[in-house]
């Protein structure tokens, strides 16, 4: 067993005689000790959004792109699973495929864009929608709390 002196600085442990960051094994165990003070009560930057009701959400993207330039998608609470990972790997590298699932917590419109001609098709865009992240279905990364995003 390895005992360090460590201080936690920008999410990482960095030992106090070396100044090098400790490297923990992925889904290790780990016993830390520390006084009360040390340990935070909640994460700062875990962000909680206000949430626009249907007829506000509405509103609000009509506001912002115009009642005739917006499409609405998907409703509030609707399901969503999205993929990142490397689709070319190279030869040293080994595949690496995420897929996670997601909670939309408002409307979900699309707007289009003023300036594009209307027969092209690349001219939709997403407009923000507050989503929660609640699992990695597939792939080594543990969400171990939803977190909420401002977008998609």
């Amino acid at each position: 067993m390895k005992a360090y002196s460590v201080i936690f600085k920008n999410g990482h442990f960095i030992e106090k005689n070396t100044n090098k960051r400790i490297l923990l094994a992925n889904n290790g165990e780990f016993i830390i000790t520390g006084e009360d003070m040390q340990f935070a009560d909640k994460d700062v930057k875990l962000r909680i959004f206000d949430l626009l009701e249907p007829v506000a959400k509405l509103d609000a993207v009509h506001k912002k792109f115009g009642p005739d330039k917006v499409i609405q998608l998907l409703t509030t609470g609707t399901i969503l699973f999205f993929r990142i990972g490397n689709s070319k790997r190279l030869s040293n590298e080994k595949a690496m495929e995420y897929f996670f699932k997601c909670t939309i917590l408002e409307d979900l419109y699309m707007y289009k864009i003023a300036t594009r001609a209307q027969t092209v098709y690349d001219s939709w865009r997403l407009a923000p929608c507050v989503c929660n992240l609640n699992d990695c279905v597939f792939g080594d990364i543990k969400v171990p709390e939803n977190f909420q995003a401002k977008s998609l």
